[in-house]
């Protein structure tokens, strides 16, 4: 049956080098380790062991082994001692009766959690006096010392009642009543009833029980194991112990005044102390006893609940001490191949700075980008601002085309340098060449390198390329200028008004000498009108020249405005190689960075890995010395012999490392248990036998005033 082993804290502390004995099970599935919260803050089952509802997920049925080690329990307040013989009595709890109030110890709460708060029963049983009366037959009871009392009344006896306790249910007043009642009564005898727990104790129990109520399947058997320091008999004490007769000679009640839920199984084992020689032996068995356990279901009439049980395994002495020299000699083996790993130099590749920044190639293509149509034509404009068409309008639909053929430009080159940066994070991101780690110096020359060409980074020469804004300022500041120039362009009106004006004027200028050439004859009057047609036609001239001017003037600005736009085609166009530049610089920079910590990371690594090495090597010492110590304590000598490497190999790198070295193949046997004749599954080929011998643990004293135990 599946088997969920808890361990408390105590027996954590000594589990590690036992733990390569539980792991084939573990891998098999037979058992599982569990975390088990022992403090004050776990009150119910999921929060004390959080990982049992996923291990006993499926199974049908599964057992619980809870271990404890007190010899290293620091209870957290006063009263955590306990009973020096048996380590499941808890000094503090002297009272047969259920406490009704969670308990303060962790392993009381634990068999809360898995078995259920016990039933509540009798509070206690309060003993009375029952007779049969002479003459009538009739059943009378009573307290004895009001059963006296009428007696004596009845019958007009007289007694002498003085320096009687006061108490009445003494066994005193039981004695004179049997007494004087039983020379006119028969049957006299002292009885027990049941005195029930009142309706609040009622209550406070069924809350403790809803507490420790179990969604899951309950276990079907929980074992508590537990080891105690061996008890040194003390023989007189026994001696009188086997001539006592009376009620002091009472069996342990530990199950009752601890709170334990019926069905609780407990066993102890005779740890000796950590200065003894003996240590390391009796800790192994304890362990393999812990296991043995844990694997076989162990016969009910081997093992009854509610009692005391004292667990130990045999091991065969020379099966165990040849198996443990030969795993001897080759943790030797293991231990000498380490030192040879960890004495070997590690010597760092020389690398220069120029050879692990090579320069990367990062192409950045401007096809097809166009520009040519960025511009406006410069035709079609004529001596006035209205005439062939009205100019401003016809501008600002010009500007407004343009702008929207610059922001469809713009976004070519944009493309083309997202392509562009997309390559380069690709091979920014692809594995630098080498994965050994830098040396010293070649790392402070490479942080030196880096450092510079993070500075040329920082403020690149291609930062304005593709700036937009740019270009919308060159088209808002040559709109600007001809805009204002088109302003002060004059239309037909004007120009007409204008030139009337000046002909007016020189019409009535000529009107004069047109009447003085009048009055002197024709050849006077063909003089002076041909000077005046003279006259109209050079104001006619340069009347055409001035507006022609502003014509050729307007068309400039228009051109500038072009060579403008030109300009910042010619810059974007050019601007690929100094991406290119930039982008390589950038990926050459990325990389170098990456070499550097992928350089970080290796040396990490290898000093994990050297650290790794070291607490295994120390870890295969302490194992070689511990099982030193349980060879020459089951009298055996040590032989190690040598062992080739090509005999024995293991990868220290592997996860299950300590598995592969300290681990034993598990038994494929059986042995015997107790002297029932029954057996069960050996774990182990060495061990033998499996004992449980049940322990003679007594109340330690007995009050006579109800028969409560104290």
């Amino acid at each position: 049956m599946f088997t969920v082993i808890l361990l408390s804290d105590a027996a954590k502390s000594i589990f590690e080098p036992a733990r390569v004995y539980f792991e084939p099970f573990i891998e098999s599935g037979q058992i599982a380790l569990c975390d088990w919260d022992q403090s004050h803050k776990a009150r119910n089952l999921r929060e004390a062991v959080p990982g049992l509802p996923d291990l006993i997920k499926g199974k049908p049925a599964w057992r619980a082994v809870v271990i404890d080690h007190p010899r290293n329990y620091i209870p957290a307040a006063s009263g955590g001692a306990r009973d020096p013989e048996n380590p499941f009595d808890f000094v503090s709890n002297t009272d047969p009766s259920l406490s009704l109030e969670e308990s303060p110890y962790a392993l009381i709460r634990i068999a809360h959690m898995l078995l259920g708060y016990p039933q509540i029963s009798a509070q206690y049983f309060e003993p009375y006096l029952q007779y049969e009366d002479g003459e009538t037959g009739e059943a009378v009871s009573g307290h004895p010392r009001q059963l006296l009392v009428d007696f004596m009344e009845a019958n007009n006896v007289s007694l002498d009642l003085h320096g009687m306790p006061e108490s009445p249910d003494d066994s005193e007043w039981f004695a004179l009543a049997a007494t004087t009642i039983g020379q006119s009564h028969h049957h006299v005898r002292r009885l027990f009833r049941e005195v029930p727990y009142g309706i609040e104790a009622q209550q406070i129990h069924a809350d403790l029980v809803q507490r420790y109520d179990m969604r899951e399947i309950r276990p079907s058997e929980v074992v508590f194991l537990s080891t105690r320091a061996p008890v040194t008999q003390d023989e007189r004490a026994e001696l009188r112990r086997a001539w006592r007769t009376d009620g002091s000679h009472v069996p342990t009640r530990f199950v009752e005044r601890n709170d334990y839920p019926p069905m609780s199984r407990f066993a102890v084992f005779d740890l000796v102390e950590p200065e003894n020689s003996a240590y390391e032996q009796d800790q192994l068995k304890f362990w393999l006893s812990a296991l043995a356990t844990a694997i076989n279901q162990l016969p009910p009439g081997g093992f009854q609940a509610d009692r005391l049980y004292r667990i130990d395994v045999e091991l065969a002495k020379e099966g165990l001490g040849e198996m443990l020299n030969e795993h001897l000699s080759r943790l030797g083996s293991v231990r000498e191949r380490l030192d040879r790993i960890m004495r070997s130099p590690s010597l760092d590749p020389e690398h220069k700075p120029k050879d692990l920044l090579r320069g990367v190639e990062t192409p950045v293509i401007f096809e097809d980008l166009g520009g040519d149509e960025l511009k406006v034509s410069t035709t079609g404009y004529g001596l006035a601002g209205d005439k062939p068409r009205e100019e401003h309008s016809r501008w600002v639909s010009d500007v407004r085309t343009v702008s929207a053929t610059a922001a469809l430009f713009m976004r070519k080159p944009k493309r083309a340098v997202a392509r562009g940066v997309g390559n380069a994070r690709q091979l920014a991101r692809m594995a630098p060449d080498g994965e050994n780690p830098l040396s010293d110096i070649a790392r402070e020359e490479m942080q030196d390198e880096l450092a510079k060409r993070l500075g040329d980074l920082v403020v690149p020469t291609t930062a304005d390329i593709l700036d937009q804004r740019r270009m919308s300022d060159v088209i808002r500041e040559g709109d600007l200028q001809v805009r204002k120039f088109i302003e002060q362009r004059m239309r037909t009106v004007t120009i007409r008004a204008a030139l009337s004006i000046t002909v007016g004027v020189w019409l009535i200028v000529f009107v004069p000498y047109l009447l003085q050439a009048w009055n002197h004859g024709s050849s006077s009057i063909a003089q002076v009108t041909g000077i005046l047609i003279l006259v109209l036609a050079l104001v006619g001239i340069t009347a055409v020249g001035v507006l022609a001017s502003m014509k050729m003037r307007l068309q400039a600005r228009v051109r500038a405005f072009n060579d403008g736009l030109t300009a910042e085609v010619y810059a974007v166009k050019s601007g690929a190689d100094a991406f290119a530049g930039f982008l390589a610089e950038f990926v050459t920079y990325r990389r170098g960075a990456e070499r550097l910590r992928s350089s970080e990371r290796q040396r990490a690594s290898q000093a994990a890995h050297r650290r790794r090495l070291r607490v295994l090597r120390e870890r295969v010492g302490e194992k070689i010395l511990e099982e030193k110590e349980i060879v020459r304590g089951i009298g055996v000598p040590v032989q190690m012999h040598l062992v080739a490497d090509s005999a024995y190999y293991f990868d220290p790198t592997a996860d299950d490392i300590e598995m592969q070295l300290f681990g034993f193949p598990p038994g494929e046997t059986v042995m015997p248990f107790n002297r029932s004749g029954e057996f069960i599954d050996a774990p182990y080929d060495f061990m033998t036998k499996l004992t449980l011998e049940r322990l003679p643990v007594y109340e330690t004293a007995v009050e006579h005033d109800g028969g409560e135990l104290a």
